[in-house]
C-alpha cells in the first residue's frame, strides 16, 4: 500500500501493508477487540485488484462462570436451578451453545424451562409442558455441558454440582394464574411474580418494588416510594395493546397513607401515532395532565381497599378518543407532584384490564406450578373482593363453570397446595355479568 485509501470508513495508513506469497497468512500479536484485515490481490504484471475489507473481533478472554445454585452438596427445594454465566469483557455468549443437563435431561435455552437474563442461565422445571418435579429426598446432579461465545472461547472449566431436594426447606405455596374464556381480560397482574414487570417514567422521582403486600395470606404487591415533590409515575407494559371499547373496566386494590395524592393514568395512542397521557383522580389533587374524572369513595387512611373504574366510559366523554385509538399503558403517579413523601410506600395489588360478560355462564381454569408439585386447591365463588378460601383441598382438576353467575360483579378466589403441605397466596379474578 503506497498511498492513504479510503475503505468504507476506515482508513489504511500509509506503508502499514506488506505483501504475501500464496493465499494465507499467519496474523500475530493483534490488539484485542474490532480490527479490519485489508486485502488485494497482484497479478504477475503488478496489476492490482480493488480492496476487500474484513472486519474481525479479537476475543481472548473466556465467559466467567460465578455462583452456582442450589449449592454443591446442598439440601435444598429450589424454585430455579443455575448459575452466573458473564462475558463482560469479549464478544458475548453465544446463546445457541448454552447447554445445561439436570439429571439425564439436556436443556438448550427456549426461554421458558431454560432462559439466560444477561448474567444468569437459569432453569426452571416447573415451566415446562410437563413439570418436573422431583421426590423428596431425591439427588440432582446439574452440569453446565457446553458454553461459547462468539469468538469460540469455552470457560476455563465447565462446572457440575449436585444437591438433595428437601421438602422441608420449601416454605412457599405455589401460586395460582387464573384465566376465563367468559369473563376475558387483557391485564391480570398480582405482582406474585419475582421480578417486577412495571416501570418507572424516565426521571422519576420515586422507587418500585415488588414485596410482602401485609395482609398475612403471603402475597406480594407492587409498593412505590415517591422521593418528594417532584413529579413521578409507573407503568405497565401491556403485552396486548387494546381499544378500549373491547376491555372497558379497569380494577385494583389500593392501600394508601393519609395525605397521599395519587392518580390512575392511562397512555393510548391514534392511528395516526399521536400519543395522549390522562388521569383519573384517585386522592390527587393536582396533575399536569387533563382528568377523564374521579374514583368515588376512594380513601387514603392506610387500609387496603378496591376500586373498579369504567375506563371506557370516562374516556369517551374526552374529546380526543373521539377517533380510533389504542390503549398501551396503565400506570399510577403524581404528575401534578402536590402530595410530597407519603409517611408509608404507596401499595397496589390486583391489577385488572377486563370487560363484562356477554352471558351469565361462566367459566374459568387455572394453572400453578412448584417445585415440590401441587397437590390440589382450594376455591370460592362470591360477591367478597378479599376472601380467602379455607385450607383443604376441594379440586384437583384446572377448571370450573357455571350456568347461572349472579349479575354486577363476583370473585373467584383460589389458592394451592404444594407437595410440602405449603399453601400459597390467593389469587382473587373479578367477572362482571350482565343485568337480567
Amino acid at each position: 500500500m503506497r498511498k492513504h485509501e479510503r475503505i468504507g470508513e476506515h482508513r489504511t495508513a500509509p506503508g502499514v501493508g506488506r505483501q504475501v506469497n500464496g493465499s494465507s497468512v499467519a496474523l500475530e500479536s493483534l490488539p484485542q477487540g474490532m480490527v479490519y484485515l485489508w486485502a488485494r490481490l497482484f497479478d504477475p504484471r503488478g496489476n492490482r485488484s480493488r480492496p476487500l475489507t474484513m472486519r474481525l473481533l479479537i476475543d481472548a478472554g473466556r465467559p466467567q462462570v460465578g455462583t452456582l445454585w442450589p449449592a454443591d452438596g446442598s439440601r435444598a427445594a429450589p424454585a430455579t436451578i443455575g448459575l452466573e454465566l458473564k462475558d463482560e469483557q469479549g464478544a458475548g455468549l453465544d446463546l445457541e451453545t448454552l447447554r445445561l443437563k439436570v439429571n439425564e435431561h439436556v436443556y438448550a435455552p427456549d426461554g421458558k424451562v431454560l432462559s439466560y437474563d444477561g448474567g444468569r442461565l437459569v432453569w426452571d422445571g416447573r415451566r415446562a409442558e410437563v413439570p418436573v418435579v422431583f421426590k423428596d429426598g431425591e439427588p440432582v446432579s446439574v452440569a453446565l455441558q457446553e458454553a461459547r461465545d462468539l469468538a469460540g472461547n469455552r470457560p476455563a472449566s465447565l462446572p457440575s454440582w449436585r444437591f438433595t431436594m428437601d421438602y422441608q426447606a420449601d416454605r412457599r405455596g405455589p401460586e395460582v394464574e387464573v384465566t376465563s374464556r367468559t369473563h376475558p381480560a387483557n391485564l391480570n397482574e398480582t405482582f406474585e411474580a419475582h421480578g417486577l414487570r412495571w416501570t418507572l417514567e424516565p426521571g422519576a422521582a420515586a422507587t418500585a418494588s415488588t414485596a410482602e403486600d401485609g395482609r398475612g395470606e403471603g402475597g406480594r404487591a407492587l409498593l412505590i416510594q415517591p422521593a418528594g415533590d417532584k413529579p413521578w409515575a409507573v407503568w405497565s407494559g401491556l403485552e396486548h395493546p387494546y381499544a378500549a371499547s373491547r376491555f372497558g373496566l379497569v380494577a385494583f386494590d389500593y392501600r394508601l397513607s393519609p395525605g397521599t395524592q395519587l392518580d390512575l393514568l392511562v397512555r393510548a395512542r391514534d392511528l395516526r401515532g399521536t400519543t395522549v397521557v390522562r388521569a383519573v383522580t384517585i386522592t390527587d389533587q393536582a396533575t399536569e395532565v387533563a382528568r377523564l374524572g374521579a374514583i368515588e369513595g376512594a380513601v387514603a387512611d392506610g387500609a387496603w381497599h378496591q376500586a373498579v373504574v369504567p375506563l371506557q366510559a370516562l374516556l369517551a366523554k374526552d374529546q380526543a378518543f373521539r377517533v380510533p385509538f389504542v390503549v398501551e399503558q396503565i400506570g399510577f403517579g403524581d404528575l401534578g407532584a402536590a402530595g410530597g413523601r407519603p409517611s408509608q410506600p404507596i401499595a397496589i395489588d390486583n391489577v385488572m384490564v377486563f370487560r363484562e360478560a356477554t352471558s351469565w355462564l361462566g367459566r374459568v381454569s387455572w394453572a400453578a406450578y412448584d417445585e415440590t408439585g401441587v397437590k390440589g386447591y382450594s376455591i370460592v365463588l362470591d360477591q367478597q373482593p378479599r376472601t380467602v378460601p379455607p385450607p383443604q383441598v376441594m379440586e384437583t382438576g384446572t377448571e370450573q363453570s357455571w350456568r347461572d353467575l349472579p349479575s354486577g360483579y363476583s370473585w373467584f378466589h383460589i389458592r394451592a397446595v404444594d407437595g410440602a403441605g405449603n399453601w400459597g397466596p390467593t389469587a382473587h379474578f373479578l367477572m362482571k355479568t350482565p343485568a337480567r
